[in-house]
């Protein structure tokens, strides 16, 4: 607006020069000069205002050499001489979509989701004698922040399509968890030092494969399941089988105990049964023994009274 008015200041005194003459005529100039001036000033003073917002930084360059950092606030340097270049301060949150083969050649696509946070201290480094290293840290290796992300974003899709073309789709699937946190581990490790950049988070939010092959793994993981519920039932009928044959085999047990318990009891009776059987034989064996011998006996017995008897006869006649 000041320009503005110098300008138009400088135009009237011009106009009022031009219609009164020769006696005027030092008025033009003055106008002329004026009018010069606020042209000058209008093309060069608006654009050497520099504005950094909050939540930037600021590196300045004078005809491409870079001389200092500038933090948030208002500047006024020459533009013509001077330039700045901004760098977002914050936590950069960056979507990287790719695509890349498994080991047996299924084709994939992948997300990740990318944070980092550049270094302020790493924005301009500084020689021991305190001059700037003009072909170093971020302002003097990548230049501008846009392409230190396009290397970093490069860094993350080699390094993710590594990772997964190092494992077979099936792999991979079931174990996605896994894969993220490789993938999450190797990206950190490329993203050295030489970025100047804290990464803050690495994740793989997305494993897409074919319809085709979707479909595929669908099928096998059905018939996996219907396999594995004829295992577990077999498995049952198996388990039942064996708690009804263990049922069997315990009582067959318990009737071969009562069995060899009668068999012993009828052992035992016959044992002594079989002892008496023979002893009342002997007993009876004896008695029959007894009877001759008392038989004799008697026959003894009679035939000596007989001759005793016969022998007093004689003796009498």
């Amino acid at each position: 607006s000041i320009v503005a008015i110098l300008i138009t200041l400088g135009m009237l005194l011009l106009s009022a020069g031009k219609k009164n003459g020769n006696r005027n005529k030092s008025l033009s100039v003055v106008a002329s000069t004026g009018l010069a001036i606020s042209v000058l000033f209008g093309l060069l003073v608006p654009g050497s205002f520099h504005q950094v917002e909050a939540g930037t930084y600021a590196v300045v360059k004078e005809v491409g050499k870079i001389i200092d950092v500038r933090t948030p606030g208002t500047y006024f340097d020459f533009y013509m001489f001077r330039t700045y270049e901004t760098y977002d301060a914050t936590v950069q949150q960056v979507k990287i979509t790719t695509s890349a083969y498994s080991k047996d050649g299924q084709t994939m696509d992948l997300e990740v989701y990318l944070q980092y946070q550049i270094q302020l201290d790493k924005l301009i480094i500084k020689d021991a004698d305190g001059k700037i290293i003009q072909t170093e840290g971020i302002a003097g290796k990548y230049v501008t922040l846009s392409s230190l992300q396009d290397r970093i974003e490069t860094q993350c899709i080699e390094k993710t399509k590594s990772v997964m073309s190092s494992a077979e789709a099936m792999a991979i699937i079931q174990n996605r968890a896994t894969f993220s946190d490789l993938v999450s581990s190797t990206v950190r490790d490329a993203i050295g030092p030489d970025y100047y950049v804290n990464v803050q988070d690495v994740v793989l939010t997305n494993i897409d494969f074919t319809d085709e092959f979707e479909k595929s793994v669908e099928d096998k993981v059905v018939a996996e399941q219907q396999k594995q519920a004829s295992i577990t039932k077999a498995e049952a009928e198996l388990e039942v089988a064996k708690i009804e044959a263990q049922k069997k085999i315990d009582t067959l047990s318990l009737d071969i105990v009562s069995l060899q318990g009668v068999l012993t009891d009828k052992k035992t009776r016959g044992i002594f049964g079989f002892l008496r059987r023979k002893i009342r034989l002997f007993l009876q064996f004896i008695r029959e023994i007894l009877k001759v011998y008392i038989r004799k006996e008697l026959f003894y017995a009679v035939c000596w009274s007989q001759f005793e008897f016969l022998s007093n006869e004689y003796k009498r006649n």
